[in-house]
């Protein structure tokens, strides 16, 4: 080891050193974000705010002082001395990123934005149950106003729009203007698909799914479910909230939560799974780096690609009832006939546009997002007062789905992003579903028939694929990078697409044309 690479090796263990006392910070914030989703008190909500403002604020400061810009400088400063394949250059060019993103925050716009999240999250969750959204408009006006000074304190690109100052957080990269040529591409393609397959003559019967089923036998075969696709119960939990989402510490320390329906099996059994895919994206992640870039997720949009890709291209799969049938009858003790490997892969090949995003069917999932998209973007630019937002969210889905809007618990109150301040997130589903439909091309072309392999129950070498081409990654390689490497092609709609009108036209007894 010549002197400049072992005065590298120095710097970077004591910049790591002040890295992981802001991830012990960040893993504390997530368990009491965590903690008030599931097991809190409701009345806990004022102090569990400021207590979550507090670790952000102190987060915060540590990463933007002084001494941690130095260490950063002074490994920058040595990185030459690296070998060319050492990716902590490229975790060096992260961090920086990431670095001269947050110098641009005042510490007390981090520590506002924590503690008005908080209380906008237990607000929400009680305009939604009461259907009222008059109670929440306020929390809302209040985290759109402050992502609005996060945009400011961030600035806008040139050439670009407040939006995009925002979404860098979520899908480094992206910007407003790109996204409207996707969904100009896709919402008229899967649009078309829609009418298409409604009108249809000889549509799936989604009865299946309706059978009542107890919830301690959904619970059952949610965990059987989870543990089979790879999902660690030594290293994570499954608990139940009022929408469902993952959340933990690091790789050995994962949290997901899902929420149980006696009317509707595939509401718990689909959010399972969907969640499923994060936790084995957050499970898949070197341990050892927690706190670091190698350590973290690429974006949002490859996470949503993890949990869109288990979730639909898995279990929407003919195999994947094949083997999971038995088990929903074993855990109901059922006899029904509807519980039947094909009349349960029927019914969830069955579309029909509906109110609620999660339990969207495939071709219409994205329909919702671009709603969200259009009206997030109008609101940040004030272009849509926060009061007219129920008018504005049921006339666009009157528009693009064709349905009618009964209340607003199951419109504009329906989602929890917004009240979290996540102000950005909701395209990376869709680039999530692209994402996914590449990576199983790609999947396929290595390991062959992956079907059958589902219908005996072999899902880890799918698991294993991605553990090699994306989670192994961490955030070292761009989004960009990471699916060009593991697909061939830059992200696109053909495979998608193609992946709709080949389960779904068929399903609703139509020939592709």
């Amino acid at each position: 080891m010549t002197p400049s690479t072992d005065s590298f090796e120095r710097a970077w263990v004591r910049l790591t050193a002040r890295l992981r006392e802001i991830h012990l910070l960040d893993a504390a914030q997530d368990l009491l974000a965590w903690d008030r989703e599931v097991y809190m008190p409701a009345r806990g909500i004022a102090q569990r705010a400021e207590a979550l403002a507090l670790l952000a604020r102190l987060s915060h400061e540590r990463f933007v002082a002084p001494a941690l810009a130095d260490e950063l400088g002074t490994c920058h400063a040595l990185a030459d001395t690296l070998a060319p394949e050492d990716t902590r250059r490229d975790e060096l060019r992260e961090l920086a990123r990431r670095h001269a993103r947050r110098q641009k925050l005042p510490v007390s716009l981090v520590a506002e934005a924590a503690h008005v999240e908080a209380m906008a999250q237990s607000a929400w969750a009680t305009a939604r149950a009461a259907n009222d959204f008059a109670s929440f408009a306020p929390w809302l006006a209040r985290v759109f106003e402050l992502a609005r000074a996060k945009a400011a304190a961030f600035g806008k690109p040139r050439d670009g729009e407040l939006w995009d100052a925002l979404v860098e957080d979520y899908e480094p990269g992206a910007s407003a203007r790109q996204l409207r040529a996707l969904f100009g591409e896709l919402v008229p393609r899967q649009s078309a698909l829609v009418r298409r397959l409604v009108a249809a003559e000889r549509r799936p019967d989604d009865a299946a799914r309706r059978v009542a089923v107890p919830l301690a036998a959904q619970e059952a075969l949610a965990r059987e479910v989870a543990s089979a696709l790879g999902f660690d119960f030594e290293r994570g939990r499954l608990d139940r909230s009022a929408h469902p989402f993952t959340s933990g510490t690091h790789a050995d320390d994962v949290r997901i939560t899902t929420r149980y329906s006696e009317s509707d099996l595939f509401d718990a059994l689909y959010s399972t799974i969907h969640e499923v895919g994060h936790g084995l994206y957050e499970q898949g992640l070197p341990a050892a780096r927690a706190g670091m870039p190698a350590g973290q997720a690429a974006s949002l949009g490859i996470h949503e690609s993890q949990s869109r890709l288990w979730e639909n291209h898995v279990g929407r799969s003919r195999g994947f009832w094949d083997w999971c049938a038995p088990r929903l009858r074993h855990h109901a003790g059922s006899r029904d006939a509807r519980h039947d490997a094909v009349a349960l892969a029927r019914a969830a090949w069955r579309v029909q546009p509906s109110l609620i995003r999660v339990d969207a069917d495939e071709a219409t999932y994205d329909l919702h997002v671009a709603v969200r998209f259009s009206i997030e973007v109008e609101l940040l630019e004030g272009r849509l007062p926060i009061d007219a937002l129920p008018t504005r969210w049921n006339a666009a889905y009157r528009e693009i789905l064709g349905v009618e809007v009964q209340d607003d618990r199951r419109g504009c109150l329906q989602d929890v992003h917004w009240s979290a301040g996540l102000i950005g997130y909701f395209p990376t589903y869709t680039l999530g579903n692209l994402a996914a439909a590449q990576l199983m091309v790609a999947a396929r072309r290595e390991l062959g028939d992956l079907d059958s392999a589902f219908g005996r129950g072999e899902f880890r070498p799918l698991l294993e694929w991605l553990r090699r081409h994306i989670h192994a990654h961490g955030a070292v390689r761009s989004p960009q990078r990471l699916i060009r490497d593991a697909t061939g092609a830059p992200l696109g709609t053909a495979a998608f697409l193609e992946h709709l009108e080949s389960r779904l036209l068929p399903a609703h007894g139509l020939a592709r044309t």
